[in-house]
């Protein structure tokens, strides 16, 4: 049997957090959520394991274009999924620099 992938999900509107990790889990992926940029990497700092990062673009605290920045500095082909609840005119204009590969 494989070992299903490890989500780090980072969201901080917690309806919708909870029915994103609803549907991750099953789909057969095992969920890591942060309820922002900063307790994600606060999760990584202490250790935990993770294959994928899914995030918001803006939370407090920290966003999601500096926290893939920060976990690519150490894991530059780390995947990312970015999710925002914003119209792409609303988004930030380039998330594409937090890495090469990335797509908004």
């Amino acid at each position: 049997m494989m070992t299903p992938l490890r989500v780090l999900m980072a969201e901080d509107e917690w309806l919708a957090a909870e029915v994103i990790e609803e549907g991750l889990v099953d789909a057969g992926f095992e969920v890591l959520p942060a309820q922002d940029g900063e307790a994600a990497m606060e999760l990584v700092s202490a250790g935990a394991g993770f294959d994928v990062l899914l995030t918001d673009l803006r939370m407090p605290r920290l966003d999601g274009r500096e926290l893939i920045a920060r976990l690519r500095a150490s894991r530059p082909d780390l995947p990312v999924v970015v999710m925002t609840g914003y119209p792409p005119s609303a988004a930030p204009p380039d998330c594409t620099t937090a890495a090469p590969r990335s797509r908004c």
